[in-house]
């Protein structure tokens, strides 16, 4: 089994994600939330999750660099961007720090499910290696950057 981190500043995005992805039956069996980036190195350090769905539009730290933040210390954590911004050079930048997958809102549930059942599937024949021993602090560096 799995663990999941949802990653939205609108709870109601977080908690219909989550609602859609437990409706799917997957094999995930704990499930985290974060309303925002900072928030979200937190909880990623903490509950090592498989999985990351994260927006790249929120306050105190985007998306992005809360990714490149969290790839110091989880090089193949699966991270799935949903965005309502059909930006260029968003998903350029996602490619980059190696995102899964770049879904958009509204997502429908058949495309969540396809990208997710994808993931996992990728995480059964590849297991992760787990977080890195790069110190903590690293992370938390030049924030109001």
């Amino acid at each position: 089994m799995y663990k999941l981190l949802i990653v939205d500043d609108e709870d109601l995005i977080r908690k219909g994600i989550r609602v859609i992805i437990e409706k799917l039956g997957l094999s995930i069996s704990r499930y985290f939330e974060a309303e925002d980036g900072l928030k979200a190195i937190d909880i990623a350090l903490n509950s090592k999750p498989d999985i990351i769905i994260t927006d790249i539009r929120m306050p105190y730290l985007s998306g992005l660099e809360f990714i490149k933040r969290l790839r110091q210390v989880d090089a193949d954590v699966r991270i799935i961007i949903l965005s309502g911004y059909n930006d260029f050079e968003y998903a350029r930048e996602a490619i980059k720090i190696g995102v899964s997958d770049y879904l958009l809102k509204p997502v429908m549930q058949d495309e969540l499910k396809k990208v997710l059942n994808k993931t996992l599937s990728e995480l059964r024949e590849v297991p992760r290696s787990g977080y890195g021993t790069k110190p903590r602090r690293l992370l938390y560096n030049n924030l109001s950057d």
